[in-house]
């Protein structure tokens, strides 16, 4: 709608109503993609506490580095590294860093 037509015909306008109607648009999508973020947080908790499951059970024997855990579980030691950050904020692994390397292990009283 041109600007000359707006001022001719102020009645075409319906500020108030388009307004609304955006307003109505935003919130459906706001909920839409609230949602999907939902959904997907709930997947890939299920995928995190499977590993995370795998992370603890490989170190019931014994302490081990990030890379020690990935070469055993076939995943990246930046992935292992996320899963063990998560454990130690639970307080389920303790890391000990010895030299240059970080060892972890289960917190005592923790079966894997």
């Amino acid at each position: 709608m041109k600007v000359k037509s707006l001022i001719q015909e102020p009645g075409l306008v319906r500020v108030r109503s388009d307004m609304d109607e955006l307003m109505s648009q935003l919130k459906e999508l706001g909920h839409a993609v609230e949602d999907l973020r939902s959904k997907w947080e709930s997947e890939k908790s299920a995928v995190s506490l499977k590993r995370e499951n795998q992370v603890v059970a490989v170190l019931k024997d014994k302490a081990m580095t990030s890379t020690e855990i990935g070469k055993i579980l076939g995943i990246s030691r930046t992935r292992v590294t996320e899963y063990l950050k998560q454990l130690e904020k639970d307080n389920i692994v303790v890391g000990k860093l010895v030299n240059r390397r970080k060892y972890y292990s289960l917190v005592d009283g923790v079966k894997g």
